[in-house]
Formats: C-alpha cells, sequence, structure tokens
C-alpha cells in the first residue's frame, strides 16, 4: 500500500474543509442564520483571507443585519478576490444607496452599465439616483434611454415628465405625462400629474377639458373636482366655483388648496362668516401666507368682528418687513378703524374709546405716509383728514398733491373734482385773511 504524501493529504484536507466551509456558509446563510455566518468567518479568515467566498457570505450576512459600514469592507475585499464582479457591485450599490451615499451608489451602478450598457434596472437606479441629487440632466439622459428600450413605460414617461419640469421646461413636460397617463390611463397619479402641468401652463381651457372628460372616469375624484372649481372662479364664475368646492368637500376634501381657494371665493360672494372658517383652517398650516393672513382681516372687518380684525392684522406686522406690504396693512388697519369708530360711535355708551381709536388711524396714516409718500390712497385720506379738522392750508396741500397724480387720468369727473375742490378751498383760505 502506498503512502499518501504529507502535502498532498494537507492540500485535500484543506480543499475538504474550504468546500465544507462555503456549503455551511451558504445553508446558514439561506436559513437567516447571518451572527453564525459572520462568526464563523471571522475565525476562517483568521486563518486565511483570500478565499473570496468568505468575504462574500461575510458581506452579505452584515448587509442582512444593517451593518453596511462592515458590509462594504467585506465586499470590496471579496472583489479583489474575483473576476466575475457584477453581483457584488450590484450589492454594495444597492448598500451604498440605502447607507444615503447616492455618489458612491452612482459611481458603481456606472461602472455596471460599462459592462452592460441596455440593463434596464440599473438605468432605472441611476435616474433615480440622480434625482435625487438634484441632477436633473442626468436623470433626464437616464429616463430618455429607458425610454428607448421600452417605449411605452408609463413609469419612465412620468418620471421624464417629472424632471424636465424641475428643469423649467413645462410645455415638454406636458407631453411625457400625458404620454404616461396615455399608456395607463387608470393610474390616478399620472392623471393628476397631467392636469397639474395644464394649470401650470395655465392653459385653462384645455386643463376643462381634460377635467370633465376625467369626471366621466373618475366623478368622485376631489383633485378633479376642486380643480374644476378652482377654474370657475378664476374666470370670476364664483356661484359655480363654491358649488364645486362644495361637492369636493361633502365628498372629504379638506385639503389646504380648497381650505384657501373655497374661502376666497366664499369671500369674493360675500360669505364672510363661511370664508373665515376656510381661511382660518388654511392659516393654521400657513401662518406666514400675507396675502391671505390680510384677507382675513378684511373677512373680519366685513363680517362686524372687529376687535378680530384688529388682532389679524397684529400678527401679519409681527412677520412682515417689506415696505410696500406694511403700507397695505397700515391702510387696511385704517380702514378696520374707521369702520369700528362707526360703530362705536353709534353705541352713546362708547364715545371715548372711539376718540382713542380715531387718533390711532391719523398716526396710521402717518407712518403710512413716510413708508411710501407717493401713495395715492393714503395722500387722499390725509387731505380728507385735514379737511374735517378745517386745517385748510395742510389739506390743501395734500388735495393738490392729488391732483398731480391724478391730472392726466381718464376720469374727468375726477379732474373736475379736485379742481373744484382746490379752488373752493383757496377762496375759505382767502376770506380768512
Amino acid at each position: 500500500m502506498k503512502k499518501i504524501p504529507l502535502l498532498l493529504l494537507f492540500s485535500l484536507s484543506f480543499i475538504y474543509g474550504y468546500s465544507q466551509g462555503v456549503n455551511d456558509f451558504q445553508k446558514l446563510y439561506d436559513n437567516g442564520k447571518y451572527k453564525q455566518v459572520i462568526e464563523q468567518s471571522d475565525k476562517l479568515l483568521s486563518e486565511n483571507d483570500t478565499i473570496f467566498n468568505f468575504w462574500y457570505y461575510r458581506g452579505l450576512s452584515q448587509y442582512e443585519m444593517f451593518q453596511y459600514p462592515n458590509a462594504i469592507i467585506s465586499l470590496n475585499k471579496a472583489l479583489t478576490l474575483t473576476s466575475d464582479t457584477l453581483s457584488v457591485k450590484y450589492l454594495l450599490a444597492d448598500i451604498y444607496e440605502k447607507s444615503s451615499n447616492n455618489n458612491e451608489a452612482i459611481n458603481i451602478y456606472k461602472q455596471i452599465l460599462n459592462l452592460d450598457t441596455t440593463n434596464i434596472h440599473v438605468l432605472a437606479k441611476l435616474g433615480k439616483l440622480h434625482r435625487a441629487e438634484l441632477n436633473y440632466p442626468q436623470a433626464v439622459m437616464c429616463y430618455s434611454n429607458l425610454l428607448k428600450i421600452d417605449s411605452t413605460n408609463s413609469y419612465f414617461y412620468s418620471q421624464l415628465a417629472t424632471c424636465l419640469s424641475k428643469m423649467g421646461t413645462e410645455p415638454l413636460s406636458g407631453l411625457y405625462h400625458l404620454a404616461s397617463y396615455t399608456y395607463d390611463s387608470l393610474n390616478v397619479s399620472y392623471m393628476q400629474n397631467y392636469l397639474a402641468s395644464l394649470m401650470k401652463q395655465q392653459l385653462s381651457d384645455s386643463a376643462k377639458a381634460f377635467i370633465d372628460t376625467s369626471l366621466t372616469r373618475f366623478p368622485t375624484n376631489t383633485y378633479l373636482i376642486r380643480n374644476k372649481a378652482f377654474l370657475l372662479t378664476v374666470k370670476e364664475q364664483f356661484l359655480e366655483g363654491i358649488k364645486e368646492f362644495q361637492r369636493a368637500v361633502e365628498l372629504g376634501d379638506t385639503s389646504l388648496f380648497t381650505c384657501k381657494y373655497y374661502g376666497q371665493a366664499l369671500f369674493e360672494n360675500a360669505d364672510y362668516d363661511k370664508a373665515i372658517f376656510w381661511l382660518e383652517l388654511y392659516l393654521k398650516e400657513k401662518p406666514k401666507d400675507f396675502n391671505n393672513q390680510l384677507l382675513i382681516a378684511i373677512a373680519y372687518q366685513k363680517n362686524y368682528e372687529y376687535e378680530k380684525s384688529l388682532k389679524a392684522i397684529s400678527k401679519i406686522f409681527e412677520t412682515t418687513y417689506n415696505k410696500k406690504r406694511i403700507v397695505a396693512v397700515l391702510k387696511e388697519r385704517i380702514n378696520t378703524n374707521t369702520a369700528y369708530v362707526k360703530y362705536l360711535n353709534n353705541r352713546d355708551s362708547l364715545p371715548q374709546q372711539a376718540k382713542k381709536i380715531h387718533n390711532s388711524t391719523f398716526r396710521d396714516l402717518k407712518e403710512a405716509e413716510f413708508l411710501d409718500n407717493n401713495d395715492y390712497w393714503v395722500c387722499k385720506s390725509l387731505a380728507d383728514y385735514y379737511y374735517k379738522k378745517e386745517q385748510l392750508k395742510t389739506a390743501l396741500f395734500y388735495y393738490e398733491k392729488c391732483y398731480a397724480q391724478k391730472k392726466n387720468s381718464k376720469n374727468k369727473f375726477l379732474i373736475q373734482y379736485y379742481e373744484q375742490t382746490i379752488r373752493n378751498i383757496k377762496e375759505e383760505l382767502h376770506f380768512q385773511k
């Protein structure tokens, strides 16, 4: 009987042990025993760190246990020990992506794409990552290439449209949104995206026609209904718009869009109580919306809720630093205080309070004048104020200033009014001498 050389015996033992180790790793991994795989690989790799499968299954197990930094180290080592790198690179790219390291993920996906230029999965991943990194031109390139491979894929059209919209090419974006909806006409999201594109382009007639057609398929879709309502109010068809908003609300729509524009439509229809309700809901979420803060202040005033109106105006002052806006708010406070004074003067017990508010109104007028010396409304209000106070010289100064602003106006009656008023004041001043 021949003796087996010791070296050969050792080699056979190692090969058997290696093969057995790999099989054990695969069984343990398949059974979800990731911790055991990691522990056993640590022991085996301490003896020999040049075995691909040990590093590979170690990296896989670390990946499954969300040990991403360790998995990256293991898989990068595995890459150096094999010529078949695709499966490892896929895994590495996925780990980088899940670790929010998008740039590294993009680099590896590009390496894979160099080996497989029509890989749909990788192109889609690259498109998604470029979009996440706000690199819309690269994302557009990826989705364009995907559509060359699969020209009827509604998702790819939708993503391409979204990226083009982000780049400011809305008309082209709209065409691709239409294509996505055409290839998947039951997808409500694609329908809404196309309508949103029409609205952004201010194509009101096209949008309304699309809404009417889509409502035959989706009769209870609140997105369609509220946008139909909005388009009606834009055309100042407030009653019809209010009916559509009411219908959307009855179907459960309380979106910020509806709260805002339903409130505005009710305001225009002089239904101030309801307008206040919806605008209050909107402003709870958007308290810094200047225009609607001012609108609700006016609604309170029109609804004879003067204290609430003044409180709303005070809130606006806390967040507004633009001169023109401050003047607009001051003017509205003047209007509210003026109406409030009339209200108080009709109640015998409150004349003192009315006088206090009246003085506040004058201070607001002077502040508005200081901020915008050429504001016609402020100038006219000061002229009337001084005339009522019989401070004729000062009143004349402001009336002449108003006349200078309006003397080229097409309103002949307004010009005649100022000319006559100025003559009358000058006559009164002459007789006072």
